[in-house]
């Protein structure tokens, strides 16, 4: 997050302050901070448009420093907390056309507070996904990254797309997401939707991605599970491809002639 570039668009700048407010009642004096990003909130239908909100913009000494602040100030134990084993851990997600963005977050008593963030870019093959794929990928990316913090823990997943909310519990009829629903099948969690205005900090992070995608988009490093025993049960990185019918069939059709031989 801190390493997150300075706004080039009006869109890009009230992104940001929109994603920022989602935490807004633990930060003191947060509309003061924050008001000088406010000028660029489309208010009119003109400023609504896609041409106006893509238009380049140099922000103001007073925005500069107001965005350099609140990306302090979301990174510092104000708001950023330490994770505690007790309290239940929620994933934000989101992916947009360059990349992937997820918050981890706990629930205190007076809210959900975060304890980590990431943002990811996608690949130039990743890129060419359908978005479904994309945002199963923003899932499967985030719980491995966080891995250390939710193995062995109930979580809930927190995501605006709809089609993924089955991905626990359904077979998947795209064969990648099936891939990989099986691979999450280590872990317990649930997945809630959410409307895409109430995830705005994931939102924010996967349109301003800073690490690099990995070349090899189908990889992922096998992990060991605490509670499973699970070890690195496949030799190669790539998730087995489900069996299909017409291949058991074969298996089936060259055990039947060995026997026959026999």
């Amino acid at each position: 997050l801190l390493e997150t570039q300075q706004p080039t668009s009006a869109k890009e700048a009230f992104r940001f302050v929109k994603a920022a407010e989602y935490y807004r009642k633990f930060i003191p004096g947060f509309s003061t901070i924050a008001q000088p990003l406010h000028q660029y909130a489309p208010t009119t239908k003109e400023q609504r448009t896609k041409k106006s909100q893509a238009t380049p913009i140099t922000l103001s000494d007073d925005a500069l420093d107001a965005f350099n602040k609140l990306k302090r100030i979301l990174t510092n134990d104000l708001v950023l907390r330490i994770p505690d084993q007790n309290l239940p851990f929620k994933i934000q997600t989101d992916a947009s056309k360059i990349g992937v963005g997820a918050v981890l977050m706990q629930t205190h008593p007076n809210g959900d507070l975060p304890v980590a963030y990431l943002s990811n870019k996608f690949t130039a093959t990743q890129m060419n996904w359908p978005a479904t794929e994309q945002e199963c990928y923003a899932i499967v990316y985030a719980i491995e990254k966080w891995h250390k913090y939710l193995d062995g823990q109930s979580f809930s997943i927190e995501t605006d797309h709809k089609p993924l909310l089955p991905l626990n519990s359904k077979q998947q009829l795209n064969s990648k997401c099936e891939r990989w629903r099986l691979k999450l099948q280590q872990y317990r969690f649930t997945i809630k939707y959410i409307k895409g205005k109430h995830n705005t900090v994931a939102d924010y992070l996967s349109r301003s991605p800073v690490d690099n995608g990995s070349n090899d988009e189908d990889d992922y490093i096998p992990t060991k599970s605490a509670t499973t025993q699970t070890d690195d049960y496949m030799k190669t990185k790539i998730v087995a491809p489900v069996i299909t019918r017409n291949y058991a069939k074969r298996q089936v059709a060259e055990r039947s002639d060995l026997h026959s031989v026999d």
